[in-house]
């Protein structure tokens, strides 16, 4: 039996440090965590007024409820925002400038995600109905991006909607592609300098960084070789090298 901290949303919320990346499951206000955004938001009313900056970034699967796209924006504690909004005090800040925006299809933002094209994630925030002995947790009623957000984050705060508790329990079909999207008549050291390019990486930098990156990952052997030819693991690591250039 597996037995997390158990907290309260203030505490939780006082986890997350200034300039983090969140990533927030559920989609709409369904599934959507409500009480830790909401206590972040204090919170970063709070830092403000002691004279400390807070601003998070903020990677959503779509809209979501006031507590993340009201609360937060009206505390000025979003830094970036994406892939989609739909509410007026977002929109607002965005359109002044306050908040930076990247817009995004839907459909892509869980990949891009997944396969670490938007950076590091330092922290999911995602609601649960329950949590089972063996330690996995039971989504509500949305799933979302927040598999994709859980696999990739580096902490996992887990916000617990005890309407739903013994409700939900096998709802779920839950699939996550075990390969990255990668362009398989490149090498490897073509594809990697391919991803610096797209990620303006400086070219002064591009070499020491992928003889560090791909000694990290251990392909340095095969940086020459079409990735077409590799063995599935080998594809794997290539997808790991690309999320940590930049």
């Amino acid at each position: 039996m597996i037995n997390y901290p158990v907290m309260t949303a203030e505490e939780a919320a006082r986890l997350i440090k200034n300039d983090y990346v969140l990533g927030i499951g559920g989609f709409s206000s369904v599934g959507v965590p409500k009480a830790v955004p909401a206590a972040l938001a204090k919170y970063a009313i709070e830092e403000h007024e002691a004279g400390r900056p807070f601003q998070i970034g903020l990677i959503t699967g779509g809209a979501t409820g006031p507590a993340v796209d009201t609360d937060l924006p009206l505390a000025k504690a979003v830094k970036f925002r994406t892939p989609f909004q739909s509410n007026p005090n977002m929109r607002k800040a965005i359109n002044a400038g306050e908040v930076e925006y990247f817009d995004c299809h839907l459909s892509m933002i869980g990949q891009d995600v997944y396969y670490g094209f938007l950076g590091k994630m330092d922290v999911a925030i995602i609601e649960a109905s329950e949590i089972t002995p063996e330690g996995s947790f039971i989504l509500t009623t949305s799933v979302g991006i927040a598999p994709s957000l859980a696999a990739h984050a580096e902490h996992i705060i887990v916000e617990l909607n005890e309407v739903h508790a013994g409700k939900l329990t096998g709802m779920h079909d839950i699939y996550l592609p075990e390969m990255p999207p990668l362009y398989m008549d490149m090498t490897v050291d073509e594809y990697l300098r391919f991803v610096c390019s797209i990620k303006d990486v400086k070219k002064s930098y591009v070499k020491s960084h992928l003889d560090d990156i791909t000694e990290l990952i251990r392909i340095t052997d095969v940086r020459g070789r079409l990735i077409k030819n590799l063995s599935k693991g080998y594809k794997q690591r290539v997808g790991f090298a690309q999320a940590l250039l930049g």
